[in-house]
């Protein structure tokens, strides 16, 4: 039960939920407890024990403790997923950091995707859309004709946009499995 003394309230998230009074955020945890208290004018949710907090304009990362471990540096942040999480620099590009705020993939990215399945889908700035590993190695190249790509899911197939032509699958290899393209594809699984 979380006290009426909070303006917003949102979802639990390991164990933690975000809370926001005047305009600032903190945590509370599953009975109730303030553990951070609210003064962070933005907050993401806590992932893998971790929470981007905005801090002087810029975001960082603080533990469960409320204790900054990832010094505010970054123009955005991102929740962490299978250990990395997505962050945008000041020059603009958007590179991963591991959990202890290292740069471990570096990239002329203009922006990308979380990284599920061990896969990142990014758009590099001058080459297009295409997917990453967990270290940073192609696994899709990018391709200008590509306008979207997303993740693989969990069978390994990745929804892919050509232009405005709609939706194909392709595999692992880059095989289009598709003959038509189609509008919309939903997520689906075994």
């Amino acid at each position: 039960v979380v006290p009426a003394a909070y303006d917003r309230i949102r979802e639990f998230s390991e164990g933690m939920i975000a809370v926001s009074k005047d305009n600032s955020w903190g945590f509370v945890n599953d009975e109730g407890s303030e553990i951070i208290e609210p003064k962070y004018r933005m907050t993401r949710d806590f992932s893998e024990n971790l929470a981007a907090v905005y801090i002087k304009g810029k975001w960082g990362y603080i533990n469960r403790k409320g204790e900054t471990v990832i010094k505010p540096e970054f123009v955005k942040a991102s929740d962490f997923s299978e250990g990395i999480a997505k962050v945008r620099l000041a020059d603009g590009t958007t590179d991963y950091i591991e959990s202890y705020g290292e740069i471990v993939i570096k990239g002329d990215f203009r922006m990308g995707e979380d990284f599920k399945n061990g896969f990142a889908a990014v758009l590099h700035k001058t080459e297009g859309w295409g997917i990453i590993d967990v270290s940073g190695n192609w696994v899709i190249k990018p391709k200008k004709k590509y306008s979207h790509i997303e993740n693989f899911n969990e069978l390994g197939l990745a929804k892919v946009k050509f232009g405005k032509k709609g939706y194909h699958l392709i595999n692992k290899s880059g095989e289009i499995l598709t003959e038509r393209a189609y509008s919309y594809i939903d997520e689906f699984s075994e």
